[in-house]
C-alpha cells in the first residue's frame, strides 16, 4: 500500500507536510501528486485517476488538509476494496442527499479513501460525471456511483476522518484525540500551516514502522 495526496501550486507545501505526517503515523510510503490533468475544473477530481495511474497498488488517498495524529493501519480496512467514513448528519448533507436521491445516513466523505483495483469501475464511472455534480467537487458524484453500482463500502469510524474547522482554538484542538483531523471547509494555505505548526509542536512523533 502507498499513500497519495494532491497538492498543486501553493498547496504543495501543505500537502508535503500532510504526507510526511501520515507516513510517520502509518509506516506507509506517502507521495504528493503535484501534476494533475489540465482539463479538470479542480485538482481534487484527479484522485479518480489514481487507481488507473497506480495499477496493482492498494492506495490510501487523503486530502492535503488532513493531519494524522495517531498511529493506525489503513490496510486493515481493505476487505471490500473501498473504505470511507460517512459524513455526520447535518442540514447540508440532508439537503444534498435529498437533491440527488442518495440514501440518508450513507453519504461518504471523499477526503480519505482506502481502495484497491476492485474499485476501478467506481472511480472510472465517477470521472464521467466531471466537471460538475453536486456541491462538493467529486464527492457527490462518487456517492452516486457507489449507490448505482451497489458497491459495498467498509465504513470507517469517524475518528479516521474527523471533520473540523481550521479556525478552532488551539486549546480546544489539543483536546481532540481523533486519529485523523480533516480541516474541511473554506480555509487558506496560511491557516493550514498555522494549525499544522500548532499540532506539530504538541504531539510526539513515533518511529517509522507499519502498525499491525
Amino acid at each position: 500500500m502507498i499513500g497519495l495526496t494532491i497538492g498543486t501550486g501553493d498547496w504543495k507545501g501543505v500537502a508535503e507536510r500532510s504526507a510526511a505526517q501520515m507516513q510517520k503515523m502509518t509506516g506507509i510510503e506517502c507521495h504528493v501528486i503535484s501534476k494533475v490533468d489540465k482539463d479538470l475544473v479542480h485538482p481534487s477530481w484527479h484522485k479518480l485517476n489514481l487507481l488507473r495511474d497506480h495499477a496493482g497498488e492498494s492506495l490510501l488517498i487523503f486530502d492535503a488538509d488532513i493531519w494524522c495524529q495517531k498511529r493506525w493501519n489503513p490496510a486493515s480496512f481493505l476487505s471490500r476494496g473501498i473504505a470511507m467514513a460517512p459524513e455526520p448528519r447535518n442540514a447540508s448533507i440532508a439537503k444534498e442527499t435529498a437533491l440527488y436521491g442518495l440514501p440518508a445516513g450513507k453519504y461518504y466523505n471523499a477526503g480519505l479513501i482506502i481502495c484497491d483495483n476492485r474499485s476501478r469501475e467506481v472511480f472510472h464511472e465517477t470521472k464521467k460525471l466531471h466537471p460538475y455534480y453536486g456541491t462538493w467537487l467529486e464527492q457527490t458524484a462518487l456517492n452516486r456511483v457507489i449507490m448505482e453500482l451497489g458497491t459495498k463500502v467498509t465504513e470507517l469510524p469517524l475518528t479516521y476522518n474527523h471533520l473540523i474547522s481550521v479556525e478552532i482554538e488551539t486549546k480546544r484542538l489539543k483536546q481532540i484525540h481523533s486519529t485523523n483531523l480533516h480541516f474541511a471547509g473554506r480555509k487558506t494555505v496560511a491557516q493550514l500551516h498555522a494549525v499544522f505548526d500548532a499540532l506539530e509542536a504538541t504531539q510526539p512523533q513515533p518511529d517509522c514502522g507499519l502498525v499491525h
